[in-house]
């Protein structure tokens, strides 16, 4: 063999080395991409349940056993927000565990449970509870042995209101009293617990622009509805969406849910949060590759979309009633992968004489 021929052997040995040696990298790089991270809203764990929102401590079990069955790892709604810029250290499979209301059920059985599994969650607390029934509210002390035992706690306003509702204030009263609701929260919450306290989930899962834009100066740094749907790790972390869990939920609807993706959608019309007094025409494009139709609800509506020439999917809303409404969009690709997402709005149409339009 020639010099020429050795050089060239030993110059292709070593690249085929180098290329070997990036191999595990890429490997491992490649498994922590997480495409969407779906968080859970839970209320209530009692033996009794008098409510769809009620689980049983059983049930709960069963969920947490089929999470560390599967895999998934909890991490906080704090640990979200870091998270999201940082992606890349994000568990394989994560899971968000979040209990709203701060009844005394959260301390006497989730929290037991939490520890046997060693699961984390972010706990909502409207901090005026603590002044109620002992029976039903949980104290200071029990919040402190929450935050204690690794979790993560966030605001649900002041006194858990409908934080859109005007009622009988004009605009300025409103102001005073959403503030008051926004801020003392957070205020009595850090000082109590000597924590910062960095989101809140919307009471009833109600919210809009201006609420949002209060939420903000307030200085949360992330809010939470109660809008279906998985969250990417670049969505917007003052529009987190939830997943209400009702005790008819068992492993089949946790599988069906963890198996959506969230749909990447350009909204045009209605904007999130918008406030509108006509009936809306709901408009979005599909950023998802090989998604070619779209199911769209909204109200008692139901119909299945496809894109316009421009790529816009379009549904005039015939009729409804003045409220607060969610959009749902659903699709699947050609590999049958189902997709989710969703936002919301208001219709308000004028009335005149009424301040209470809210």
């Amino acid at each position: 063999m020639s010099n020429y021929s050795k050089k060239i052997s030993l110059l292709l040995i070593c690249i085929f080395f180098t290329v070997c040696s990036f191999i595990p990298t890429l490997k491992i790089q490649a498994a922590v991409t997480v495409s969407s991270i779906p968080i859970f809203c839970y209320h209530r764990i009692t033996p009794n349940p008098s409510s769809e929102y009620d689980l049983t401590p059983a049930q709960l079990e069963s969920h947490f056993q089929f999470f560390k069955a599967n895999g998934y790892q909890t991490i906080t709604v704090r640990q979200l927000l870091d998270y999201q810029k940082k992606p890349a250290l994000l568990p394989k499979k994560p899971v968000v565990l979040t209990f709203d209301d701060g009844t005394k059920s959260h301390y006497t059985e989730a929290l037991p449970l939490l520890k046997k599994y060693g699961f984390k969650a972010t706990f909502y607390i409207f901090p005026n509870s603590t002044y109620g029934s002992k029976k039903r509210w949980l104290s200071w002390e029990e919040i402190s042995e929450l935050v204690k035992a690794g979790m993560d706690i966030g605001s649900h306003g002041l006194t858990h209101p409908y934080l859109t509702a005007r009622n009988e204030m004009d605009e300025e009263q409103y102001k005073v009293w959403l503030d008051k609701e926004l801020v003392q929260s957070k205020k009595m919450l850090e000082e109590h617990l000597k924590i910062q306290v960095k989101t809140i989930a919307y009471p009833f899962g109600l919210y809009d622009r201006q609420v949002e834009a209060a939420a903000i100066k307030a200085g949360y740094q992330g809010m939470l509805s109660i809008n279906p749907g998985p969250n990417r790790t670049r969505e917007n972390p003052y529009r987190l969406k939830r997943r209400i869990v009702v005790n008819t939920m068992g492993p089949k609807s946790l599988i069906n849910i963890l198996a959506d993706q969230a749909l990447d959608i350009a909204i045009l019309s209605p904007a999130d949060g918008e406030v509108t007094p006509n009936l809306p025409v709901v408009r979005f494009r599909v950023k998802t590759p090989g998604v070619n139709s779209v199911r769209l609800e909204v109200s008692r509506y139901q119909t299945v979309l496809q894109p316009d020439a421009k790529g816009v999917y379009t549904f005039a809303v015939p009729k409804l009633k003045r409220a607060f409404y969610t959009i749902i969009t659903r699709a699947k690709d050609g590999n049958g992968q189902p997709y989710l997402n969703s936002w919301s709005f208001w219709y308000r149409p004028q009335e005149t004489g009424s301040k209470s339009s809210r």
